[in-house]
């Protein structure tokens, strides 16, 4: 089992759509692909590495609506 250094994991989720959280670093970056919610809608990353704000950089809208929690 890995030491418990922040560096070493990932947040991980089987839904879908998780809420997203602010990275940390580039340890913990959303990469191309990844998918989120956050502030009602849903968002697919445009990049890797991506620590923006869904919404102010790197980020498309993926249609639809997004579901609460």
């Amino acid at each position: 089992m890995p030491p418990a250094v922040p560096a070493l994991w990932r947040a991980f989720s089987e839904e879908q759509y998780p809420e997203w959280v602010q990275p940390l670093g580039a340890h913990d970056a959303y990469g191309k692909g990844d998918t989120v919610t956050h502030n009602g809608k849903k968002w697919a990353s445009d990049v890797d590495g991506n620590t923006w704000d869904p919404g102010v950089y790197g980020w498309t809208e993926v249609q639809g609506e997004a579901k609460e929690g």
